[in-house]
């Protein structure tokens, strides 16, 4: 960390000692919840959920006066992020850019009956109260998935995914409310760039 301090600052011609290492998932809590113009002096829930960053793929934090207090994280391990973005990949996009072209092919598989893929899915990654559990480890969903997913159909592969992450996501967000009480939101971190997902 320190070598890389140096030559962030060396490239910036800026003294070394403004360079501030922050947390990749509490850089994603303080933006959606700094940014935030209506937030309030009451306790917010703050989830983050990405691919992975500072080793870790999600966080849950509750919020009050500006005070962040962590009271979960899942490591990149178990990522319900880089299993979208290994989807995208698969169905010949550009993963960690593309996601969104999934979420809309997903919409062509409406009514279609996908629950065989959804069940791979469901398979492998699922909530254990306010964390993601996986079956396997992230860095293995490729090769598990790669015999999973052979001849099925483009469109119900990206429909599939997209439901599921929709239910899993919700499923989450409600255990964090139950769990906690609290029903003021916010949301930072990639998967959050799922606009149908937000709107469940």
């Amino acid at each position: 960390q320190h070598l890389q301090i140096k030559e962030i600052a060396q490239s910036l011609h800026i003294d070394p000692q403004k360079i501030i290492r922050m947390d990749h998932h509490l850089a994603h809590a303080y933006t959606t919840y700094f940014a935030n113009p209506n937030r309030s002096n009451s306790s917010t829930l703050v989830l983050t959920c990405d691919g992975a960053g500072d080793q870790l793929c999600s966080t849950v934090s509750i919020v009050k006066n500006g005070v962040f207090k962590r009271i979960a994280e899942t490591p990149h391990t178990s990522s319900l992020g880089l299993l979208y973005s290994y989807i995208t990949s698969y169905l010949g996009l550009k993963a960690h850019e593309d996601e969104y072209k999934v979420m809309g092919l997903a919409s062509y598989a409406k009514g279609s009956d996908f629950r065989n893929i959804y069940d791979i899915f469901k398979d492998l990654i699922w909530v254990d109260k306010l964390r993601f559990k996986s079956r396997l480890p992230t860095r293995h969903y490729g090769l598990y998935l790669n015999k999973k997913l052979v001849n099925l159909r483009f469109d119900y592969i990206a429909g599939a995914m997209q439901k599921f992450t929709e239910d899993l996501l919700v499923s989450w967000v409600k255990n964090a409310i139950e769990i906690t009480g609290i029903r003021t939101l916010a949301f930072g971190g990639g998967v959050f760039l799922n606009v149908k997902a937000n709107q469940k």
